[in-house]
């Protein structure tokens, strides 16, 4: 608030923490729900503040060409959100190891 009054503006509203972290866990639990209606997911990960999207590919599904086949779906309905920022897909076959 000091440097604030310094510039002569009037201070900023903040939200509290804990509406930001329910915003914040809300937005990563969308991202996942949003990979997770692809054929072929069995699992999804956001990270990295939601950034980037791990999606692991159900045992039966887990070749290479499905992989691309599912990253690009994945990417398409990600462009379709109002994100404001680049999100990284990647696709990791699941071997059943």
């Amino acid at each position: 608030m000091v440097a604030d009054n310094r510039r002569g503006r009037k201070p900023r509203k903040r939200k509290s923490r804990s509406k930001e972290l329910e915003a914040y866990v809300s937005r990563l639990n969308a991202l996942e729900r949003l990979a997770m209606t692809c054929e072929g997911v069995d699992k999804v990960f956001a990270i990295q503040a939601g950034r980037e999207i791990r999606v692991i590919l159900r045992v039966a599904d887990a070749y290479e060409s499905q992989a691309a086949v599912v990253a690009g779906r994945v990417a398409e309905k990600m462009n379709e959100t109002e994100s404001s920022f680049e999100i990284t897909v990647t696709v990791v076959p699941n071997t059943g190891d």
